[in-house]
């Protein structure tokens, strides 16, 4: 490692607040306890021509701007700059006109206030543990911007208008703030070319899909881990590939609506969900990933899941179901997986597999009863431990009339 050093002791602070500073090989050089006031910006001049970010951890002021950083920026207009910023007081920063910066991250301050220049440079942009209340208001400011994280914040509505407003957005992190409110103000439907959304760990209870419509470069929205018990409007797009509501308050979901042509993951574990979405059949036609374990379901809403023809892996986990039977009506022809484990199944029949490879779970059930003649003799992956009876089949087992099963005593079946 190539290693650059200054260490500074000024009369003024203790040795507990030294100025410390050191570049690393890897581009970087990170600056402790530097109070630009007293000490000036000469140890900007110490970073080598080769590196292009800047840590500083501890910085000594409350409020500054990208001008304090000209001395930096200025000799670099070549190479991508980046601006650290953590744990420190800092409370605002504003991000003045013209500023070449990159990237700006702020972690572990009081960050409350932020502001934009024009024609700023500016295309990652990350906060994480901060004082901000709201996105700032000159925000729109930063065309070039291609990600926004914004982490652990004191955020509670966000108005979709300020994301609309960049046209290169492609990556939007909002998780992990207090958000209650998503909503747009703008009369016509909102168009974005924002390709990813996380929107997880906040407070969302209510959400009108319709917010997402008009995002047509859309392919990943993450609602995991909030309150949400209504999902209201049409989901309209085209390029949504993966959506997560898993960890919500859902209890019913109306999908007859839905024109998600290309959603191939559908993550909807730890809800409440005692029927399926209605018309999950007719919206879901490419679904080849669907999780719904954690949740009520029940018998008869298995049969639905036959009807997803693209259907390769399914986790139905911890639900409440007594009985399946698994024949055509109910394992799509391109199934490889199906995950039973945790429910209440007291017999299995499986008369019909589509293939050799599926793999079959129903571990830790209630299973007492297998009828081996009615096992699809393409069955070759089959758990069933932690059952009052396992009849497990591997590869290297085949089927036939007295394969032997074990007998277990559980106690879960009483």
């Amino acid at each position: 490692m190539i290693l650059y050093s200054v260490i500074l002791w000024s009369a003024l602070v203790r040795p507990t607040t030294a100025l410390r500073f050191y570049c690393e090989a890897c581009n970087t050089c990170k600056i402790w306890n530097w109070n630009p006031r007293d000490e000036g910006t000469f140890v900007l001049h110490h970073i080598p021509k080769t590196h292009g970010t800047v840590e500083l951890y501890n910085l000594l002021i409350s409020s500054t701007t990208s001008k304090l950083f000209d001395i930096f920026e200025a000799p670099r207009q070549h190479m991508e700059t980046t601006l650290v910023v953590k744990m420190s007081a800092v409370r605002n920063f504003e991000l003045e006109n013209g500023a070449t910066l990159n990237t700006i991250e702020f972690e572990n301050t009081y960050l409350s206030s932020m502001e934009f220049g024009m024609s700023c440079s500016v295309k990652n942009l990350t906060i994480k543990r901060s004082k901000l209340s709201h996105l700032p208001p000159s925000l729109h400011r930063l065309k070039d911007l291609n990600k926004l994280t914004i982490n652990y914040s004191l955020i509670q509505a966000i108005n979709l208008n300020d994301i609309a407003e960049l046209p290169r957005l492609s990556i939007l992190d909002l998780a992990r703030n207090r958000i209650h409110s998503l909503y747009w103000t703008a009369e016509s439907v909102l168009s974005s070319m924002v390709s990813i959304i996380y929107l997880g760990k906040n407070r969302l209870r209510s959400i009108n899909l319709e917010l997402f419509s008009g995002m047509n470069a859309l392919e990943r929205l993450d609602l995991s881990q909030n309150l949400i018990s209504v999902l209201s409007g049409s989901l309209v797009s085209s390029g949504l590939y993966f959506l997560d509501l898993s960890y919500n308050r859902l209890l019913k979901l109306d999908c007859c609506k839905w024109i998600v042509p290309n959603l191939n993951n559908l993550v909807a574990n730890d809800n409440l969900f005692r029927s399926l979405p209605r018309c999950i059949e007719k919206a879901l036609l490419n679904v080849s990933f669907v999780d719904f374990h954690n949740n009520q379901l029940h018998v008869d809403e298995v049969l639905r899941f036959g009807k997803l023809v693209n259907l390769e892996y399914l986790t139905l986990d911890n639900n409440k179901l007594t009985h399946v039977t698994l024949n055509e009506s109910t394992i799509p022809r391109n199934m490889t997986y199906l995950s039973l484990r945790g429910n209440k199944l007291k017999r299995l029949e499986i008369p019909y597999v589509p293939n050799g490879e599926i793999f079959i779970d129903v571990s830790s059930n209630c299973i007492r009863s297998v009828d081996l003649g009615k096992l699809s003799t393409n069955l070759t992956k089959l758990i069933m431990d932690g059952n009052p009876l396992d009849c497990s089949i591997t590869a290297s087992v085949k089927i036939k009339p007295n394969l032997s099963c074990i007998r277990n005593n559980t106690t879960d079946c009483d």
